[in-house]
Formats: C-alpha cells, structure tokens, sequence
C-alpha cells in the first residue's frame, strides 16, 4: 500500500461509504484528479452507482479495467495497482471528518485548476 493521499482517500470513501458517495459524489470532479488512474478510476465508480444506483466492489471495477479498450497494457496495469491500493486504505467511519477533509480537498483542487487555467490564458495557452 502506498501512502494515504486525499485523493486515495476520497476513492476508498466512496466505495466504501455508502452514505458518503450519495452525498458527496456531486461535489468530485473528475479533473480534481491529477493521477490519470486514479482520475479513470473515480470515472468508473462515477459512471456504475449513476447506472446502478450502488456502489461498485473491487470485482466490478476490475472487470471494468480489464475490458476497457482505450488503455494501453502500462496505463491497465497501473488502473489495477490503483483498485487494488484504494480498496486496501480503510477510511474513517466518522463521516463528519471525510466530509470535512473531502470538502477542503475539493476547495483546494478548484482553486489549483482555476489558477492553472488564468495562467494559460494569460501566457496565451
């Protein structure tokens, strides 16, 4: 297991907590995620509890890795470690504090991306 960031964090919550995806999911924003499979995989529990209206196990978003066609062996083989990586973090039960740190994360990421975007408007991206 790799360390503990927000944004594993966040995932591991979300397929987790079922309380905490209803809630919370309209708030994530896929480009909040740097990571491109960890950006793939927030996508993907996105997309299942939209369509299903449950949250996906680790099966699921495995079976979902592999059968994507627009990912290249490396980028899959990274999908997977990151499945496997979010579901080993248990995250909080106190859901005021995932919340709370979710809520800051959240803040923090519109704020980086909005002054991503002045400035390459500004230098004439």
């Amino acid at each position: 297991m790799s360390d503990v960031t927000n944004e594993r964090l966040v995932l591991s919550a979300l397929v987790k907590n079922e309380e905490y995806l209803r809630k919370l999911i309209p708030y994530i924003k896929e480009e909040y995620f740097e990571d491109e499979s960890e950006k793939r995989l927030f996508r993907m529990i996105n997309e299942y509890a939209g369509k299903y209206n449950e949250i996906p196990d680790k099966s699921t978003l495995l079976v979902e890795a592999k059968n994507d066609r627009s990912l290249d062996d490396g980028r899959s083989e990274r999908l997977y470690e990151t499945v496997a990586d979010v579901f080993s973090i248990v995250p909080s039960n106190n859901y005021d504090w995932l919340k709370k740190i979710t809520e800051s994360w959240c803040q923090e990421r519109a704020v980086y991306n909005g002054l991503q975007e002045a400035i390459a408007i500004y230098q004439g991206e």
